[in-house]
């Protein structure tokens, strides 16, 4: 009797240990508990070295800063392995993140999607990570303060907080921990998921343009409602705010761009078209706007350091906050809804207080990039302390001073091809040095172009290095070279062909996809010229400014070669097949940069 005891005991234990195994392993949180207060997660990443090595040396796709489709990413996930807070889920795709300034081949910004490769839930109502390196942010507290600010406001904006991340054994710092704008996240914030979801990066609700505006489920693949929104902006005098109230929530919206401004968010929609969602609510079928990419708050300077001055009260570069400011009635409701949101979300001893808290949490964990955290976060309290002041003495001056059109977002207009042979040697040209040749076949503006000559040059490249402390702004991170063509025309100027890619995509096994620059200069070769009318072009090459982006003729299409090697001498061979663009609007080719103001009537 004892042993038929002894058995069915063994029997009933084994069948509970297996039934343990089959369980779903334990969760690290629920996405709640995650995403509150000002925590500092702790995460470590393992993936393959060459897998790491890759996903770092990704480079966004630059035609999105242009007027291509940013969407069209270049981003590619790799299989890994995730701890959280000490808790461990396998086989999740990571991915690199960022556009132009939080770009990064040292330590990039990340997306953990959990479920890429095998359906799992490792935390509640979150299925993926959004990880930001905050390499526009030395404060570290922008976003976490931002985004409050935001909801204080009633808006429906992410949650964040920080992470401690290690990735392979190699500490990288502090990152943010921003909540993904995901079903999770517009179920919470809308009650479901169901309606069109959409994000803007460059982009905007021009007929030109919105095409741009990125579908980011499917039913955002129907896009009447942004059609419906563009015509609707595209109508002459002041908008009919009845049927505008009907595609955007107009309340909500005049609140949104508010807080913009009064962050001093030079990056948004209001001001750069740029870093924002869009979500049409299933049930009013209405639009609602969400913040993203908070990263670069609090401060007087944007990228360029050329501002010194206090941001605006009114940014109105995008068409729906332009238009909007110049229609009847609405500077004075816009100035009744800063100074509300001045009295509900700007409580400045309840943010001074957070930095002080966060100082003491995060400084013990700074990686080292990191060290003048605490002086950016002196910074942020400054602003913080006089924007008040400044805002409410602004609004006592009436309406503010705007743009007389809207900025015309980027978009590109094909113009040509080049294509042809190319055959050099490794090593950068010197002034009177004609080394290399090409024969290229070009069409450009409807007309056949003929060359010379053609000198070619392929080397190491190392970017330029500008914009007020920002050390690199939108430079490439990871090894890189430099492929230029110098055309020469009879009595005219020369043609400039620059393309610049990672040098570990070299390979004479394919074609490689490369975007470029295309300009008119007249300049014998690159020979530690600037570009002209640009700063900081390298090597005689394109600037940033009129005759460098500002002329933003860009080219896109694939290198091949047949031979190539990096070192002094070597020989390189290869072909091209590009098409010829050019960028219209955006940034450096829009109106509304710089253009002249007018004050409403």
């Amino acid at each position: 009797m004892k042993c038929w005891k002894m058995l069915i005991w063994s029997l009933g234990f084994v069948a509970l240990f297996v039934t343990m195994l089959s369980l779903p392993a334990a969760r690290a949180q629920d996405g709640e508990t995650f995403y509150s207060g000002a925590q500092v997660h702790e995460i470590r990443i393992e993936l393959t070295a060459n897998d790491w090595k890759a996903l770092k040396s990704q480079q966004p796709n630059p035609a999105g800063f242009t007027g291509g489709d940013p969407s069209e990413s270049n981003y590619t996930y790799f299989k890994g392995d995730i701890w959280i807070n000490g808790h461990q889920t396998k086989n999740i795709g990571i991915r690199k993140k960022g556009f132009f300034g939080s770009n990064d081949g040292t330590r990039p910004s990340l997306k953990v999607k959990f479920d890429e490769y095998e359906k799992q839930e490792p935390i509640k109502d979150v299925d993926m990570l959004t990880l930001n390196n905050n390499k526009q942010d030395q404060s570290l507290v922008s976003q976490y303060l931002a985004y409050q600010v935001f909801r204080d406001a009633g808006i429906h904006a992410p949650r964040s907080n920080f992470a401690r991340v290690t990735v392979n054994n190699k500490y990288l710092g502090i990152y943010s921990n921003v909540e993904s704008i995901k079903k999770p996240f517009l179920t919470r914030e809308f009650g479901d998921s169901k309606g069109a979801l959409y994000e803007g990066t460059l982009s905007d609700f021009h007929r030109i343009g919105n095409k741009n505006i990125e579908a980011k489920n499917k039913t955002a693949e129907d896009r009447s409602k942004l059609e419906a929104l563009s015509a609707l902006l595209a109508e002459s005098g002041d908008l009919p705010l009845d049927k505008l109230d009907v595609l955007i929530d107009l309340d909500y919206f005049l609140r949104y761009w508010t807080v913009e401004n009064l962050l001093g968010f030079w990056d948004g929609y209001a001001a750069n078209q740029n870093n924002y969602y869009l979500y049409f609510d299933a049930k009013s079928g209405r639009g609602y706007f969400i913040p993203w990419g908070a990263d670069w708050v609090f401060t007087k300077s944007g990228p360029f350091a050329m501002f010194s001055t206090p941001p605006p009260i009114v940014n109105a570069q995008s068409i729906l906050a332009n238009r909007l400011y110049r229609t009847s009635g609405i500077p004075a409701r816009y100035q009744q809804v800063m100074t509300e949101v001045l009295d509900r979300a700007w409580n400045e001893s309840k943010m001074l207080a957070t930095i002080d808290e966060l100082e003491e949490k995060l400084t013990p964990f700074l990686g080292p990039s990191q060290q003048e955290t605490a002086q950016s976060m002196n910074e942020v309290r400054a602003f913080i302390k006089e924007r008040r002041s400044f805002v409410l003495n602004e609004l006592g001056k009436g309406p503010a001073s705007v743009p007389d059109r809207p900025r015309s977002p980027a978009y590109l207009v094909p113009i040509g091809t080049v294509t042809g042979n190319f055959a050099t040697t490794w090593g950068p040209l010197e002034p009177g040095d004609e080394r290399g040749e090409a024969t290229l076949q070009a069409h450009l503006d409807g007309k056949e172009i003929t060359f010379e000559r053609v000198n070619v040059s392929i080397t190491d490249f190392e970017p330029p290095r500008f914009g007020g402390g920002f050390s690199g702004f939108g430079a490439p991170t990871v090894p890189s070279l430099q492929l230029v063509f110098i055309a020469k025309r009879t009595d005219q100027p020369s043609l400039m062909l620059t393309v610049t890619l990672p040098t570990d995509r070299l390979t004479t096994d394919k074609p490689i996809p490369i975007h470029g620059q295309l300009m008119e200069v007249p300049v014998a070769g690159p020979n530690g010229n600037r570009g002209p009318g640009g700063f900081g072009g390298p090597g005689g090459g394109p600037g940033f400014g009129p005759g460098g982006f500002g002329a933003n003729r860009t080219l896109q299409g694939t290198i091949d070669f047949s031979e190539v090697e990096m070192s002094d001498g070597a020989s390189v061979k290869g072909s091209i097949q590009l098409e010829a663009l050019e960028s219209r609007g955006g940034l450096f080719g829009g109106v509304g940069f710089g253009g002249p103001p007018s004050r409403p009537q």
